[in-house]
C-alpha cells in the first residue's frame, strides 16, 4: 500500500510479533517456583511508534481504527449514557451487544461516584468505557483523572437518537485508539493480545500502521523507529530509520 511506501513489509512484522509472542511464553515458562507470576496474565500487545518531533497540535480525541481481530470481544464494557439510562437498557435488550455489562447515566455518575474511591472501584470493574458523545465534555469533572490514568478514557459513541445503538458499540468494540496528545516523542496504539495468534497480531499491525502514519506530522519523516511490546516486555523493533547526517563544513 501506498501508505506504507516500501518502509515495512508483512514479513518483518511477522518476524517481530512471532519473537515477542516467544519471549513472553519463554518468561512464562521461566518461572518454576509455582507462584502466580505476572507473565500468566493476558497482556495488551502494542504498537510503540517514536517520532522525531513531537507534535505541535495535541488532539485530545482518539484516532479510531477498526481492526481485524477485535481486541475487546469478550471482555466487560461500560456504556456512560444521557438521563435516562432506562431508555438504553431498553435499547440493548432490543439489540443486545454481550460486552456491555452496564449503563451509567450522568445523573448515577454524579450520586454514586462523587467519592474517589468509587470512581477507583467503578474503573478497575471494566475494560472498556464507551460514552454518547453529548456526555463526553461532563466526564472528565465526573470521573476525575481515575479514568484518565488507567488508560480507559471514555470513548465517545454516537448513539443520539438511534432506535438501534448496537452498531456504533460494536464499531468502537472492535477498534483500537490512537491519541496524538502532544506530551512527547512516543504514542502507543494496542494491536492485540498475548493470546492471539501469529497472524492475527499481524493482521492488526498492519491495519493499524496503514493508518497511524497518516496521522502522523510528516508522516515517515518524522517517525525515528517502531516497536513492538506487551504490559511487561522488552520493546522488539521492526524499523528504525538512519539519523540524519549532517555536514560541517
Amino acid at each position: 500500500p501506498r501508505e506504507m511506501e516500501g518502509k515495512v513489509n508483512e514479513q518483518q512484522v511477522k518476524k517481530c510479533a512471532e519473537a515477542l509472542l516467544k519471549y513472553v511464553e519463554w518468561m512464562r515458562e521461566s518461572k518454576k517456583d509455582g507462584k502466580k507470576q505476572l507473565f500468566d496474565e493476558v497482556e495488551y500487545v502494542s504498537l510503540v511508534i517514536t517520532m522525531e518531533k513531537i507534535p505541535e497540535k495535541r488532539k485530545m480525541n482518539a484516532y479510531s481504527i477498526p481492526v481485524p481481530h477485535s481486541i475487546y470481544a469478550g471482555t466487560e464494557i461500560c456504556l456512560i449514557t444521557k438521563d435516562p439510562k432506562a431508555e438504553y437498557e431498553k435499547k440493548l435488550i432490543e439489540n443486545t451487544v454481550d460486552e456491555i455489562k452496564e449503563v451509567i447515566d450522568v445523573s448515577t455518575l454524579r450520586s454514586d461516584y462523587h467519592q474517589f474511591s468509587d470512581r477507583r472501584i467503578l474503573v478497575s470493574s471494566y475494560t472498556m468505557f464507551l460514552a454518547d458523545n453529548r456526555v463526553i465534555p461532563m466526564l472528565p469533572r465526573l470521573l476525575g483523572k481515575t479514568a484518565f490514568a488507567a488508560n480507559k478514557q471514555p470513548i465517545p459513541v454516537n448513539i443520539g437518537k438511534k432506535k438501534n445503538i448496537a452498531p456504533p458499540l460494536v464499531k468502537a468494540r472492535d477498534s483500537t485508539f490512537m491519541y496524538m496528545r502532544g506530551t512527547g516523542v512516543s504514542l502507543g496504539v494496542r494491536v492485540g493480545k498475548t493470546d492471539f495468534e501469529v497472524q492475527e497480531l499481524v493482521e492488526n499491525i498492519m491495519k493499524v500502521l496503514r493508518v497511524a502514519v497518516t496521522k502522523v506530522p510528516g508522516k515517515w519523516g518524522n517517525i525515528q523507529n517502531i516497536h513492538l511490546k506487551s504490559e511487561s516486555s522488552i520493546a522488539i523493533p521492526f524499523y528504525r530509520r538512519l539519523p540524519r547526517v549532517v555536514r560541517i563544513e
